[in-house]
């Protein structure tokens, strides 16, 4: 499962670290990476809730979303954005254009 490998390398996570949160074997981790062996859905739950992603996104079943794996940082902005007026929204996107047009 490579969503698995790419997701603990993210969160700059150990297959350690990961297997003792989720309440696994880390060799069982190990083999869920490489495919050996695939997890239980109670083991694939507790994996997506600690990486707090969808079943989905972790079995790569796709529903058109290009968006991925989101990180907390963009949760945030999100809940943040959210939470602004209509006017104070356009302002920050026009904000946001002129710092990928400054970037680029």
């Amino acid at each position: 499962m490579k969503k698995l490998k790419e997701l603990r390398k993210k969160e700059n996570k150990t297959q350690e670290e990961i297997a003792t949160n989720v309440g696994i074997e880390k060799r069982n981790y190990q083999n869920y990476e490489l495919g050996i062996r695939k997890p239980t859905l109670e083991t694939l739950i507790k994996i997506a809730n600690y990486f707090n992603v969808s079943l989905d996104y972790i079995v790569e079943r796709d529903f058109n979303n290009d968006i991925g794996y989101i990180t907390n940082d963009e949760k945030e902005l999100i809940t943040d954005y959210r939470k602004l007026n209509q006017i104070n929204k356009i302002k920050i996107l026009a904000e946001l254009k002129g710092f990928l047009i400054a970037q680029n």
